[in-house]
C-alpha cells in the first residue's frame, strides 16, 4: 500500500474527533464508534480496531475489550487474548507498540519492529486477514494511558510525513477526549467550568475561566471548533484540523452539549495533563517534557497543550537546563515507560 492511500476519505478525520469527544457511551459503544468511523479512512474492505491501555498499573499494561471494524467474528476476542500474552513474554516489545513511536504517535508496525515484526503476536492476527502490516494512531498521554486507533494494511507501509501530521493531529484529540472519559466530563455548574454558546457567547463561568483572559480564550476556540466542523472546512482535513486544538490555553476542554429544548452549548473542563516530575521544574516545564519523552516533536506538544510553538520551546530548554539534560535520549532515559520520572 502507498503511502497516498492510507486515507481514502480525509474529511471524515473531523468525524472521527467529533466521534472522540462523544464521551457520555459505555466504553466499549465509544470503541466501536472509533473503529467504525476509522474503517471509512482506508481503502475498502481494510480491517480497523480500537483499544484503551494503561501503564500506570502495577504488573504491566491492562488493556480493555478491542472494537472491531470489519474483521472476522471473534477477532476482537483473539487479539484482546495476544496482547495480554505480550504482557508478561514480551513486555519490552508491547512498550515499543505503545509509548515513544520513533517519528512521534503515527507509525506502522513495521516502523517499530522492521522484520522482527513477524515475531510479535499481533503479527499473527494480521495474516489471518491477509495483512502484512498494521498502521496505528496510538493517541498516549502522561498520566499513562492511551486509546489507540489501528488498521490491517496489505503490505509494508511508509507513511508520508503529511498524513503522519495529520493523525498525529487525531492522536491528540483521542488522548484529550479520553482524558476527559476518565476524569469524569462533568456539568457546566462544576469547579473551573464555563458555558459558551455558538456564538462565543459566554453563557456563565466558574473558578480559573471566569478570568477575562480565559474568558476570550474560550470564545475563540468555540468559534474556530464551529468552523472546524463546517461542510466546506470538511474538505480540508489539514486546515479544519488546524482550527480545533487539543486544548485552549493548555488548560481547557470544549465539550458540546444540547439542552432539552434543543438549544446548544459548548461546556469547559479543565482537562490538562497531570504529570509527576522533578519539584524543581514547573507545572509546564513536567507537562512538555512528559509528551518530549514519549516521542511528541515541538509542534505537535504545541497542539496537544493549545500553546504557541515558542512557548512549548521556552519550557523544553528551561527544564531541560534545570535537569542539566542535553538531548532527547537523556529525556527518555529520565522518563519511564509509565510516563512517570523513574
Amino acid at each position: 500500500m502507498t503511502s497516498a492511500r492510507v486515507e481514502a476519505r480525509q474529511p471524515d478525520l473531523v468525524a472521527l474527533v467529533e466521534a472522540a469527544y462523544d464521551v457520555d457511551p459505555p466504553l466499549d459503544a465509544w470503541l466501536e464508534k472509533l473503529a467504525a468511523l476509522a474503517s471509512r479512512l482506508f481503502p475498502e474492505g481494510t480491517a480497523t480496531s480500537a483499544y484503551t491501555f494503561d501503564f500506570s498499573m502495577p504488573g504491566g499494561a491492562c488493556f480493555s475489550r478491542i472494537a472491531t471494524s470489519r474483521w472476522p467474528d471473534g477477532t476482537g476476542a483473539i487479539m484482546h487474548e495476544a496482547m495480554n500474552a505480550m504482557r508478561v513474554r514480551q513486555r519490552e516489545a508491547l512498550e515499543r507498540m505503545h509509548v515513544g513511536l520513533p517519528r512521534g504517535p503515527v507509525g506502522t508496525l513495521s516502523d517499530q519492529f522492521g522484520g522482527d515484526m513477524t515475531e510479535t503476536p499481533t503479527y499473527e492476527v494480521l495474516r489471518s486477514v491477509g495483512g502484512l502490516d498494521a498502521f496505528g494512531c496510538v493517541a498516549a498521554h502522561p498520566e499513562g494511558h492511551g486509546v489507540v486507533v489501528a488498521a490491517s494494511l496489505p503490505r509494508v507501509t511508509t507513511l508520508a510525513p503529511a498524513v503522519r501530521q495529520r493523525w498525529s493531529r487525531v492522536a491528540t484529540h483521542l488522548a484529550v477526549a479520553h482524558r476527559l472519559r476518565l476524569r469524569g466530563h462533568g456539568h457546566e455548574h462544576d469547579h473551573d467550568a464555563a458555558v459558551i454558546a455558538p456564538s462565543g457567547s459566554v453563557v456563565h463561568a466558574h473558578g480559573a475561566a471566569r478570568s477575562t483572559r480565559s474568558r476570550a480564550s474560550l470564545r475563540d476556540a468555540v468559534r474556530a471548533i464551529d468552523r472546524a466542523r463546517s461542510r466546506a472546512m470538511r474538505d480540508d482535513p489539514d486546515e479544519s484540523l488546524a482550527l480545533w486544538q487539543g486544548l485552549v490555553s493548555g488548560a481547557w476542554s470544549l465539550v458540546e452539549r444540547f439542552e432539552s429544548d434543543g438549544k446548544r452549548f459548548f461546556v469547559a473542563r479543565r482537562n490538562d495533563p497531570e504529570t509527576a516530575g522533578p519539584l524543581a521544574l514547573t507545572r509546564r516545564e513536567r507537562q512538555v517534557l512528559a509528551y518530549a519523552a514519549i516521542g511528541h516533536p515541538l509542534k505537535l506538544i504545541a497542539y496537544d497543550l493549545g500553546l504557541s510553538a515558542s512557548t512549548v520551546a521556552h519550557h523544553r530548554a528551561s527544564g531541560m537546563q534545570k535537569l542539566g539534560l542535553r538531548s532527547a535520549a537523556d529525556l527518555a532515559g529520565l522518563f519511564g515507560p509509565r510516563f512517570t520520572v523513574r
